[in-house]
């Protein structure tokens, strides 16, 4: 089985979050495979967790949000 993640990093860009993510769950999934999202809320203070909550209901596959309130790439 081939397994993928789609990592997404964002800060305050909730405005974009939402096309986005729907995307993603837009994509032709081979049924072999398992894909997860994951996005990187690199410490926004817009409404980015409110669009990934709304978003998140219509996956059709995991998805989950990890917030690091550090900015930066690593």
């Amino acid at each position: 089985m081939i397994r993928a993640t789609v990592a997404i990093p964002t800060h305050n860009r909730a405005d974009t979050l939402a096309h986005t993510l729907r995307s993603v769950f837009a994509l032709q999934i081979p049924a072999d495979a398992a894909l997860e999202c994951v996005v990187i809320d690199n410490g926004s203070t817009d409404s980015t967790a409110e669009v990934f909550e709304r978003e998140a209901g219509s996956a059709p596959f995991p998805v989950r949000r990890v917030f690091e309130p550090t900015l930066g790439e690593s």
